[in-house]
């Protein structure tokens, strides 16, 4: 591939997602809304990703300011103060997209929203407004916030900012942000109500593209009262969990992000000190594949109570992750009781510097659950795991990028059960899969596992090493695929599942809050390896019903020749098989038709969220272009 080719492969990341998920904007029940409306409601429900588990820590908004309220570790949440009326709500996540929908309010009334709530994944989310210089210094009873705050410029079209905001987290009260230029400003009264000691102030901006960027700032509040139930020992103990987040995608010839994980595990002590370890999945994208890592650390930190009314608590540390890199890191949280506290959820930042490396920010949620441990038990169950080949020797059939799936059950020792009777759906028909290497957790302290997988029908083994999540039913990691002299390394993620099959026709269309199937949109690209115009770039969307009919949907020009296709008219895909989501179909204007999954040693699959559509392609355009396409699920085209 040419360098120039190189060039936009690694571009393309940046613009062929348009909407990223919103930030967690930390906030909590009790707020007020701007609303001229007297009377008020509550609104209830539970956030979930595309496959339905539950998002702990995500943000609920009603309204165009507040009230708001976070999820706790099942996804539910309560917002009292709702305006009665037609309300309009937002959920967001980070590294997901947002859902945004209306519900009806009544006086004294709770509106319980009794179908899920799902959050699509984005796999990349580094065009979001960028956040800078932020305060809110506090001063003669008020809050004067500042902000530097810049759109991105990886935009098809001109990126600006449309909605920048303040709040002050579980007062109710909060300010829309002025700009001139890059610079917003905007005020918050300290409400009568405040009990402190310090405010936590959450800034945020919208872009006309759906992104969120997001910050906060802690600020003291001299004379406040610190009054509460909640004191800074309640939150001491042994605490495990995971901080997931979403990187941007590592360039050169990778053209999707990915979904991470750290897991942790420490003690708070009196004092509010803090010590334990933490285990990160090092894949970066200046590593060779064949370094990839668990990397365990050791660090100590700090804890601060910053309200005692609503249980609201700051840990910091920075510390070692390597030689060369240090890990500076802010998780800001709820505690969920007073007197007997089982899990602590929230919003981190974090930043990583390299003395060889640019610095790379990062930001995500946590789930933190007391004395928390995992065994290798916690691994029987059924499973869909979906795999992402990054580089490889291997021939045609493991060329990177590709995704594929797996689906199989583990028993209690970590062997595949009965023996041999997965499947992995890596060539165009499926494959059994056994586990040669039980796969074990070796870390209890930190979810760590490991074990090796391989399939006779092609005398491959697969080493597989990640995280397992704190509610024992993701996992996250990487993996190494052998064959004679020839490699591939990759990263897998998966969901336990309580009754195969894990896929329907449903799953292609879009589910609405009150549990309606609508059309969906998944869009993204593909990229031509072979045939006429190699290393085209093209954008790609698919719209399409409940049925699994494609209804709508485009194809244009990104980087090279590409047809254009202002809408489709005909065509659908559906599951070849519905256990391990392998996905063939067609979509056609009449003239120009883009197939998925032709006849090749390949195949395309749906990932284990529901979230990405994924594999080969052919489309006629003067002649047969192939190659891969990756489409995400999304919610505006």
């Amino acid at each position: 591939m040419s360098k120039m080719g190189r060039k936009n492969l690694s571009w393309v990341t940046l613009i062929v997602f348009f909407v990223i998920a919103m930030v967690p904007l930390l906030m909590f029940v009790g707020c007020g809304s701007s609303s001229s409306n007297t009377g008020t409601g509550t609104v209830s429900g539970v956030i979930t990703d595309s496959s339905g588990a539950p998002i702990g820590g995500a943000t609920v908004v009603a309204g165009t300011s507040s009230p708001t309220a976070i999820t706790d570790k099942d996804g539910n949440f309560t917002i009292a103060g709702v305006p009665s009326g037609t309300v309009s709500i937002n959920a967001i996540s980070p590294g997901y997209n947002t859902n945004n929908f209306t519900v009806v309010v009544f006086d004294n009334t709770t509106t319980t929203i009794y179908h899920p709530i799902h959050l699509p994944d984005i796999d990349d989310f580094g065009n979001a407004p960028m956040m800078t210089n932020a305060g809110a210094p506090f001063s003669g009873g008020v809050f004067a916030v500042t902000a530097t705050i810049n759109a991105t410029t990886s935009c098809l079209i001109t990126c600006t900012i449309v909605d920048a905001r303040a709040e002050l987290v579980g007062y109710g009260v909060g300010t829309v942000l002025n700009g001139s230029g890059s610079t917003y400003t905007g005020t918050i009264t300290l409400p009568a109500s405040f009990v402190g000691p310090s405010a936590l102030i959450k800034i945020f901006a919208i872009d006309n593209m759906g992104r969120v960027g997001a910050t906060l700032v802690v600020v003291p509040v001299p004379g406040a009262s610190g009054s509460g139930n909640f004191t800074a020992s309640t939150i001491n103990g042994n605490w495990g969990g995971s901080a997931e987040y979403h990187r941007a995608a590592f360039g050169g010839s990778d053209r999707v992000g990915d979904k991470r994980r750290a897991n942790l595990s420490f003690t708070m002590t009196p004092g509010g000190n803090v010590t334990g370890k933490s285990a990160i999945v090092d894949l970066e994208r200046y590593f060779a594949g064949s370094t990839w890592s668990v990397i365990t650390s050791s660090f100590n930190g700090t804890s601060t109570l910053i309200d005692a009314n609503l249980g609201i608590y700051q840990m910091t540390s920075s510390y070692a992750l390597s030689t060369n890199r240090t890990l500076n890191l802010t998780m800001t949280g709820k505690l969920n009781s007073a007197t007997s506290p089982s899990y602590f959820v929230g919003y981190f930042q974090a930043t990583i510097t390299d003395t060889t490396h640019p610095a790379v920010n990062i930001f995500g949620h946590f789930e933190l659950d007391k004395n928390l441990t995992w065994a290798t038990s916690d691994l029987a169950a059924n499973w869909v795991w979906s795999s992402f080949i990054r580089t490889s020797s291997f021939n045609l059939t493991y060329t990177n990028p590709f995704q594929y799936n797996s689906a199989f059950t583990l028993n209690g020792t970590g062997d595949i059960t009965p023996a041999g009777t997965g499947e992995e759906t890596l060539y165009a028909t499926t494959n059994t899969l056994g586990t040669s290497t039980p796969i074990t957790v070796i870390d209890p302290s930190l979810g760590i596992f490991h074990g090796v997988m391989y399939s006779s029908t092609y005398g491959t083994n697969r080493s597989v090493t990640g995280l397992l999540g704190p509610a024992k039913k993701h996992v996250l990691g990487f993996e190494v695929t052998s064959k004679a002299n020839e490699t591939a390394y990759g990263t897998f993620w998966g969901s336990k599942i309580a009754t195969p099959p894990h896929y329907a026709a449903a799953d292609f269309a879009e589910k609405r809050h009150d549990g309606a199937l609508i059309n969906s949109i998944w869009r993204g690209f593909y990229y031509v390896t072979g045939s006429n115009h190699t290393n085209a770039i093209c954008y790609l969307s698919l719209w399409m019903n409940p049925s699994g009919n494609v209804v709508g949907g485009k194809i244009s020009s990104l980087w090279g020749s590409c047809p254009s296709v202002t809408r489709f008219t005909g065509g659908s895909l559906s599951f070849a098989d519905t256990t391990d989501g392998r996905v063939s179909g067609s979509a056609t204007d009449g003239s120009t038709t883009f197939t998925i999954a032709p006849t090749s040693p390949r195949n395309a699959s749906m990932g284990v969220y529901k979230e990405r559509l994924v594999g080969d392609f052919s489309v006629n355009n003067g002649g047969t272009d192939t190659g891969f396409f990756f489409l995400a699920r999304t919610l505006i085209e």
